[in-house]
C-alpha cells in the first residue's frame, strides 16, 4: 500500500478523543460514536496487544498515539486529509464510504476527505484481548465546502490494521521464545 497522499490535520476537530504523537504534540480527532467496523478477539493479553500498536501503525505508514484519556486504551491517528488517492492506483471508495454525490458518483472519489483510524484494546476474559477498529471521518464537496458528509471505513483499511497488529504480535511472541 504505497503512495499515500495524506496530510495530518492537528487541532481541527471538535469532539471525540485526544492523543499525542511524535514529540508529545497533542491533537484531537472527532468521530461518531458507532460500532467499530472490525472487532476481533486475540489470544494475546491486552497489555501485549497494546504494546505492539505503535509498531503496527508505523508498519502501515500511519502516525498515531495513545489517547491522553487514562480511562480507555485507545490508540489513534490524528485527523488525516486525503489530497488525492489514499493509495496510489486504488480507488478511495475501496477504503472510505462517503455515499453518493448529487450527480450519483462516489463521494469518496471527488470530495476532499478527512478521516481518523481509532483502535481500542480491551481485556477479554478469561484470557486474551479484544481489538475494535473504527475508521471514521467526513468529506467535503470541493465546490460547496461548507457541507460535510459522513464517511466510514469499508472494512478494508480496518482489516489492514488488524493484520498488522496480528503480525506484530507474532513477531513479539517469536522474540519472547528466544529469551
Amino acid at each position: 500500500m504505497a503512495g499515500m497522499a495524506l496530510t495530518v490535520v492537528c487541532g481541527c476537530a471538535s469532539a471525540g478523543g485526544s492523543g499525542q504523537v511524535d514529540g508529545g504534540k497533542t491533537y484531537r480527532v472527532r468521530y461518531r460514536p458507532e460500532e467499530a467496523k472490525v472487532t476481533q478477539h486475540l489470544d494475546a493479553t491486552a497489555s501485549e496487544t497494546w504494546s505492539v500498536l505503535g509498531a503496527a501503525f508505523h508498519d502501515l505508514g500511519y502516525k498515531g498515539g495513545p489517547s491522553v484519556s487514562g480511562d480507555e486504551h485507545l490508540y489513534m491517528t490524528p485527523t488525516l486529509r486525503v489530497t488525492g488517492r489514499l493509495y496510489e492506483g486504488e480507488w478511495n471508495s475501496a477504503y472510505l464510504d462517503c455515499g453518493r454525490t448529487p450527480a450519483g458518483g462516489s463521494a469518496a472519489e471527488s470530495y476532499e476527505l478527512h478521516f481518523a483510524v481509532l483502535v481500542w484494546v480491551d481485556a477479554d476474559k478469561p484470557s486474551g484481548s479484544t481489538v475494535r477498529i473504527l475508521v471514521d471521518g467526513w468529506g467535503n464537496d470541493r465546490a460547496h465546502a461548507t457541507v460535510d458528509v459522513p464517511c466510514g471505513g469499508t472494512g478494508r483499511l480496518e482489516a489492514g490494521f488488524l493484520q498488522a497488529i496480528q503480525q506484530r504480535l507474532k513477531l513479539s511472541a517469536k522474540g519472547n521464545d528466544r529469551t
